[in-house]
């Protein structure tokens, strides 16, 4: 290229522990004659490609955007906007915002335009529905795109999306066009695979960096995941990560991500959600096989976490006596099985006690009652709850 007498880059540089605005006028290959703002504030910031003295500034201490005309000495607000990381101005003049948040446009200026959100469409296969989706974890803004003065690209973590240019003027589309066609650009994490219902298939759940699961019900040939009333609600608690994992040869299906368990006896469909408590996190889980079977399960799952202490005294050689009407018989156990039952059934909400007995020298049952009056009991142990705030009760899968 051909430097110029007029040329001016700027940007956020770090200064006193922090980021502050910097802008530079280029005097030769070699040297700049540079302008610091100690007292602005500066995470990103964009120049307008006609323009050198219109900035806009995304403010690192409140999270504002700020735009000024007269290089920097001056600035107002960019109509209240907050929320961005990366800010843009196009050749058409146009400015762009984008973060995690989605991107938005705002073709009037900071005194008389307004933000817009620009949005990727996706239409599903077999129920016809439309989905627009404006948040993405988009990463960069690059102007000039395809050779276009309004072209513009943004790439996220889900691939790169692009300005619809197609409009004579631009200003009446939204929509982005995907760069990615019909692929999507996730890292699957760990997949189950379990019998599907229909013949010849099987139901393929995975989880994903980014976002959350997907599953396919035509062992993988589409992935439309949960769309349907029969297929049930998607894993929305899930998040970005964790694992999902089959149970041999059979129709269940786990996915597992932190405290979240989310069970399936239909492969991936309907799941329903455990939450373990006491500040948990679950390992991938490994299930035990029938006798003389490599692939069909027994109904045992194991998996290892790590988690807090119960906030459960534990009394030996105690019976807690339940008054009258307050016994809940919870079966037998082993003395740390009968404690699981007791905390997990209270802090989800499915029983209410605040004491339970587990009688190890006679028939290990179990019993929770609201308090009890303790008693000496040989080979009994008793367990009396510490306070602690019980979790949002929720569904269970019996």
């Amino acid at each position: 290229g051909q430097l110029l007498s007029s040329s001016v880059v700027g940007g956020c540089l770090w200064v006193g522990g922090r980021g502050v605005l910097h802008v530079a006028t280029v005097l030769n290959a070699t040297a700049a004659a540079w302008e610091v703002q100690p007292d602005q504030p500066c995470q990103s910031m964009a120049m307008d490609p006609n323009d050198a003295d219109h900035l806009l500034v995304n403010n690192a201490s409140n999270r504002e955007l700020y735009e000024s005309t007269d290089g920097g000495r001056t600035f107002h607000p960019c109509l209240g906007y907050r929320g961005a990381v990366m800010v843009a101005i196009d050749r058409t003049g146009w400015y762009y915002v984008g973060s995690e948040a989605g991107i938005y446009r705002n073709a009037g200026g900071c005194r008389a335009g307004k933000w817009e959100a620009m949005f990727g469409r996706r239409i599903a296969r077999r129920t016809g529905a439309v989905r627009d989706r404006v948040a993405h974890d988009f990463q960069a803004i690059n102007i000039d795109f395809g050779g276009d003065p309004g072209g513009v690209a943004f790439g996220s973590d889900q691939g790169v999306f692009m300005k619809n240019v197609s409009d004579a003027d631009m200003r009446t589309n939204l929509r982005l066009i995907s760069g990615n066609g019909d692929m999507s650009n996730n890292i699957i994490m760990h997949p189950s695979i379990a019998m599907g219902e229909e013949p010849h298939t099987r139901y393929l759940v995975t989880a994903l960096w980014d976002w959350g699961p997907v599953a396919s019900w035509d062992n993988g040939t589409h992935w439309p995941s949960w769309q349907t009333a029969d297929d049930g609600s998607a894993l929305g608690f899930f998040g970005e990560g964790g694992g999902c994992f089959g149970v041999g040869r059979s129709v269940y299906s786990l996915c597992i991500h932190h405290h979240n368990v989310a069970r399936s006896s239909r492969g991936g469909k309907n799941f329903s959600r455990f939450v373990v408590p006491n500040g948990a996190s679950v390992g991938a889980p490994a299930f035990a096989r029938r006798a003389g079977s490599r692939a069909e399960p027994s109904g045992l799952i194991y998996a290892p976490m790590t988690m807090e202490a119960p906030a459960w005294e534990v009394i030996v050689d105690t019976e807690v006596v339940c008054g009258a009407g307050e016994a809940i018989e919870l079966g037998a156990h082993t003395r740390d099985g009968c404690l699981a039952r007791a905390d997990i059934g209270v802090q989800h909400g499915w029983h209410a006690g605040a004491a339970a007995v587990w009688r190890g020298a006679t028939d290990s049952s179990c019993t929770l009652c609201a308090a009890g009056s303790p008693r000496h009991r040989e080979g009994a142990v008793s367990f009396v709850r510490r306070a602690r705030p019980a979790l949002t009760p929720i569904g269970h899968d019996g």
